[in-house]
């Protein structure tokens, strides 16, 4: 989203700074996000705020409706697919935000404080959703506040303190 200011990032062994502008957008799609606030569209239904994605990278509809039901299915939240996002709950909405993120099947998962908004009850949720893509191949990279909620499990965290790794 970002160009950076020195530096390298790395990813899958790629130089993501060197990536010729016209392959960011490509490369892009095997990066899933969600942020604490999950950003849906409301004058779309759940089933098309998680199948946006997808349409823009081009899947034809049978596939994109494929993966965007077993999305949400993954999320617990199939019921919801026709409701439009402003009539759900704070917790709802951000699973269908995860159900967007992971509807591509990324490699690689970045939440940025995914449980900001929610109770500790839907954070653990959430926490436990991400665990599950992890066991499932995906590589998840969590930033949260939460430090309660974060040494429940089990995975190696790294802080930081004014940037730096501490």
């Amino acid at each position: 989203m970002e160009k950076s200011t020195r530096g390298t990032i790395k990813v899958a062994d790629k130089d993501v700074s060197q990536l010729p502008k016209h392959f960011i957008p490509h490369f892009r799609r095997r990066i899933g996000m969600v942020f604490q606030d999950p950003m849906l569209l409301n004058d779309l239904s759940v089933i098309e705020n998680v199948a946006l994605p997808m349409k823009l990278a081009g899947l034809d509809h049978k596939a994109l409706t494929y993966q965007a039901n077993e999305a949400l299915e993954c999320v617990d939240l199939l019921d919801k697919a026709n409701e439009i996002p402003s009539t759900l709950s704070t917790g709802e909405c951000q699973r269908i935000g995860l159900a967007r993120s992971i509807a591509l099947k990324p490699k690689i998962l970045l939440a940025d404080e995914p449980t900001g908004n929610l109770d500790p009850e839907l954070s653990e949720k959430i926490f436990k959703l991400l665990m599950q893509f992890n066991e499932s191949g995906t590589t998840v990279l969590v930033a949260t506040h939460d430090t309660h909620l974060i040494k429940r499990f089990d995975y190696k965290r790294i802080r930081l303190n004014q940037g730096l790794i501490v």
